[in-house]
């Protein structure tokens, strides 16, 4: 889309697809990103796979939540092979960028979400990576918890784009999954509009759509700037 329809040059893109989508991969292509930008630009990152939650990241009680690049299975994982959101983050807010836009379409738990079925639509992104139903208790208490995307120290406004809550799974679909057909579906109708404009409408329509699935309907959620448009 961003080729087609905005006309981006593919100097200005990295697309990491299967196994050269691992934890360095990604990390690399970040920096690149941070790195390269012109003053005052705009950076996109997406991911789409699998998302976990871990408990005692850091042997302090304290929980990360992560995105599951190739490579890290089969599962349990250990902590170093996961991308965390806190990583992502501060790596991107070292950067020349005015905006980063960051669209996770991924899980935001772990074990006590995981739930496969033979249809496609309900299958989850999530992983067990070696927790228990403690985690499932932890998240339940916080659902809408993210990390703090804008620090005070960098003048970068943050867009942080999910595809379900802190206590909810993505679900799967042919040939996208259901948050990216959303997505995709309404800015290629309004690329202009704010994400302000389009979001309420594609949470509503995702949570109806997901409400009778075996894990739990699904409810995207926004946090940072949401008055611009997505699309530049």
């Amino acid at each position: 889309m961003a080729r087609q329809t905005l006309g981006i040059p593919e100097s200005n893109m990295r697309v990491a697809l299967d196994d050269r989508a691992t934890r360095s991969d990604i990390e690399k292509h970040v920096e690149w990103l941070a790195a390269n930008v012109q003053p005052g630009g705009r950076i996109y990152f997406y991911f789409s796979g699998h998302g976990t939650i871990n408990l005692d990241w850091d042997g302090k009680g304290s929980v990360a939540k992560a995105m599951v690049p190739y490579g890290a299975l089969p599962s349990p994982v250990k902590p170093s092979a996961l991308l965390t959101q806190d990583r992502l983050k501060r790596a991107l807010a070292d950067t020349k960028a005015a905006r980063v836009i960051v669209v996770l379409d991924c899980c935001h738990a772990g074990t006590w979400t995981r739930s496969v079925t033979t249809r496609p639509a309900d299958r989850v992104k999530s992983v067990d990576i070696g927790g228990d139903a403690a985690e499932g208790e932890l998240v339940k208490s916080a659902p809408d918890t993210f990390v703090e995307f804008r620090s005070k120290a960098t003048p970068v406004n943050f867009t942080w784009l999910g595809a379900c809550q802190s206590n909810q799974v993505s679900y799967c679909g042919a040939p996208l999954s259901q948050f990216t057909g959303q997505l995709l579906g309404r800015l290629r109708k309004s690329p202009a509009a704010s994400v302000a404009e389009f979001f309420p409408a594609l949470s509503e329509a995702l949570t109806a759509s997901t409400a009778k699935h075996p894990s739990g309907p699904q409810s995207p959620q926004v946090e940072g700037d949401a008055g611009g448009p997505l699309l530049a």
